[in-house]
């Protein structure tokens, strides 16, 4: 009787550790998805160049990019269970914000076994989100 009543006691702790979980890999998502909306405007608007890339080995992504008429350089640090699958990199051309390249920024969530892909379009800069379970 006590086992019962104290595997129902831990079940709402596990429930909220994976919630917590799948909130912080959300969190790592948006913020790079804003950083580089803020790299692709700091391009357009400061008609500077703006650099991206992302680091496996060390599992963040640096965007390097203009604000103000200053040099800005913001890490992302990327935490388990979301990995940065390979390394990446992205030049936004002054101006037009264009990449230099057809680029890929590839994760995987190890919770769900999630491959998640921002494939970067050439010409207008445009991000596409891809999802797809293993």
């Amino acid at each position: 009787m006590l086992l019962i009543i104290s595997i129902f006691g831990l079940l709402p702790i596990i429930k909220i550790e994976k919630w917590k979980e799948q909130k912080t890999i959300a969190s790592q998502l948006i913020m790079f998805e804003r950083l580089y909306e803020k790299s692709q405007h700091s391009a357009v608007i400061e008609k500077e160049s703006s650099k991206i890339f992302a680091d496996k080995d060390s599992q963040r992504i640096i965007f390097n990019y203009t604000l103000k008429g200053q040099k800005k350089e913001e890490f992302l640090y990327i935490e388990k269970p979301l990995l940065i699958m390979r390394e990446s990199s992205l030049e936004l051309q002054a101006g037009t914000a264009s990449p230099s390249k057809l680029e890929t920024f590839t994760f995987f969530d190890q919770s769900t076994q999630t491959k998640i892909d921002y494939i970067v379009q050439l010409g207008s800069s445009k991000v596409f989100k891809y999802v797809e379970r293993q």
